[in-house]
């Protein structure tokens, strides 16, 4: 007998997703500061904001009735 399983949301698995690439995003910007001693601005910023987005998505979408 199997037993019913919960499958996430595909809204929850794209800003789920959406995490993991700002995540690599910040980690490229943060890599390539550490390799060039130049800190790229641009990638640090997407990242964060990439990351930012994802936060406030899951939140906004737990808070949901």
């Amino acid at each position: 007998m199997t037993h019913p399983t919960r499958r996430p949301s595909p809204a929850t698995l794209g800003l789920v997703i959406l995490l993991v690439v700002g995540g690599l995003v910040l980690a490229t910007a943060l890599g390539l500061n550490f390799l060039t001693h130049e800190l790229n601005l641009v990638l640090l910023a997407i990242g964060i904001v990439l990351i930012a987005a994802a936060i406030v998505g899951l939140m906004l979408k737990e808070m949901r009735p």
